[in-house]
């Protein structure tokens, strides 16, 4: 099975979110996920995107489309 997982940045003013905390990355990753994430996106929350790629195969764009 493949599935495509994209995390986007919120831009909504006075959110602090993300939508998937880098200890996650790996437990998806063994199911076969494929990982996108917009860069910036765990920013708000403190997390850099060299947090995400530290910990499993998550391609970090400046844009998903």
């Amino acid at each position: 099975m493949f599935v495509n997982v994209a995390i986007l940045k919120v831009t909504q003013a006075h959110e602090r979110r993300v939508a998937l905390v880098p200890a996650v990355v790996p437990k998806l990753s063994k199911f076969g996920a494929k990982l996108h994430m917009q860069a910036g996106a765990g920013g708000a929350v403190g997390l850099p995107d060299a947090a995400y790629k530290d910990v499993a195969f998550v391609t970090v764009s400046a844009a998903i489309t």
